[in-house]
C-alpha cells in the first residue's frame, strides 16, 4: 500500500503530527493509496451599524476528508469529528464506496494520478485576528 498525506490547511503542529499518526494506523489490504486532508476554518463576524459595534462572534469548523484508491477507483468520505475512530469510519466508508462504484467504471486510475503534495494555506490579511483585540478589529470598520 502506498500512502500520501496532502492538503494541510491551517493546521496546528500537533494536528499535523496526529494526522500522520492516523494515516499510519488506517489499515485496509484493498486500499492502494490513502489521502487525508484536514481543514480548519476560524471565522470572526463583526456587525457595525452607524459606526458602532453591535456584535462580535467567532465560529470554528474543521473536518478530515479521506480519499482512497481501491482497484483503480477513487472514492471519498469525510468527517467533522477529527478523532481516530471517526476518521477510521470515514476511511471504511470510502473503501466501500470505491468497491461498489467499480461496476460503473469509465476509467481505471493508478497512484500516478495523485502525486505526493503537502502544503498549508492562510488567506492574506492586514491584521492577524487572533492577535488583535475586538476593539482593534472594530476600529478597522
Amino acid at each position: 500500500m502506498s500512502s500520501a498525506v496532502h492538503g494541510y490547511f491551517h493546521t496546528t503542529p500537533g494536528a499535523l503530527k496526529d494526522l500522520h499518526k492516523t494515516l499510519r494506523s488506517l489499515k485496509s489490504p484493498k486500499a492502494e493509496w490513502i489521502s487525508l486532508r484536514h481543514v480548519k476554518e476560524v471565522t470572526q463576524y463583526r456587525v457595525v451599524r452607524d459606526g458602532r459595534p453591535e456584535s462580535n462572534s467567532t465560529s470554528e469548523d474543521q473536518g478530515v476528508m479521506v480519499e482512497v484508491l481501491v482497484d483503480g477507483h477513487f472514492a471519498y468520505s469525510a468527517t467533522n469529528n477529527p478523532t481516530l475512530e471517526s476518521i477510521q469510519l470515514a476511511f471504511n466508508n470510502a473503501v466501500m464506496l470505491a468497491e461498489r462504484s467499480k461496476d460503473y467504471s469509465l476509467y481505471t486510475f493508478t497512484i500516478k494520478e495523485r502525486p505526493k503534495a503537502q502544503g498549508e494555506y492562510r488567506s492574506p490579511r492586514r491584521l492577524e485576528l487572533d492577535e488583535a483585540s475586538a476593539g482593534e478589529i472594530n476600529d478597522l470598520f
